[in-house]
């Protein structure tokens, strides 16, 4: 029997704090990437965080994407994450949705570019996950629901079936929404 050899990618992790930890070794457990690399101007180059390196900051995002670098932003703050990505997608970077191999996606379930979805995560039938969200560890997304641009789901989060979260949530650690339940842009 001939084992096919899927390309990896190589991915820029735009954030190196704690967010971006979990982002790392989530896109590690997924076993997609040959090559992973962090961006933050915060942090010295030749830093390291989980072992990967940090190379640089914003002025290695065009290098990087000449190279054929996926990216990723990996802050937690909303109104942050959603300016970068903003400023990233005007560069025309590609954007990579991370997954961790134990989340549960339904097979009808849309997702948008650039969206973390974290260990043990349930994304039910028929829901649709905007671009730039993050569905942090165990969050529980129903069927029907729509999630738009730049929401963040905390941990243990449950949204129950039909609702619909406007643009850059954030929905804390065991925040529960009943079925049905409309959330406006930028609550929390």
């Amino acid at each position: 029997m001939v084992k096919l050899i899927q390309k990896r990618s190589r991915l820029a992790i735009v954030g190196a704090g704690g967010h971006g930890k979990v982002v790392a070794d989530t896109a590690i457990a997924s076993e997609k990437f040959s090559e992973i690399v962090f961006l933050d101007d915060r942090l010295p180059p030749r830093s390291r965080v989980l072992k990967l390196p940090v190379i640089g900051g914003d002025a290695e995002i065009e290098r990087l994407s000449s190279q054929g670098f996926e990216f990723v932003v990996a802050v937690g703050n909303n109104e942050t994450r959603c300016s970068i990505f903003c400023d990233l997608q005007a560069k025309s970077v590609r954007f990579r949705t991370i997954i961790h191999p134990s989340a549960i996606i339904s097979s009808s379930a849309e997702i948008g570019e650039g969206v973390v979805i974290f260990s043990n995560v349930c994304v039910n039938a028929d829901a649709h996950i905007g671009s730039n969200v993050i569905l942090n560890t165990s969050a529980s997304i129903d069927h029907d629901c729509f999630l738009r641009f730049g929401c963040h789901v905390g941990p243990g989060a449950t949204v129950s079936g039909g609702c619909d979260v406007g643009e850059k949530v954030f929905l804390g650690a065991g925040s529960v929404l009943v079925q049905g339940v409309t959330v406006g842009e930028d609550s929390v």
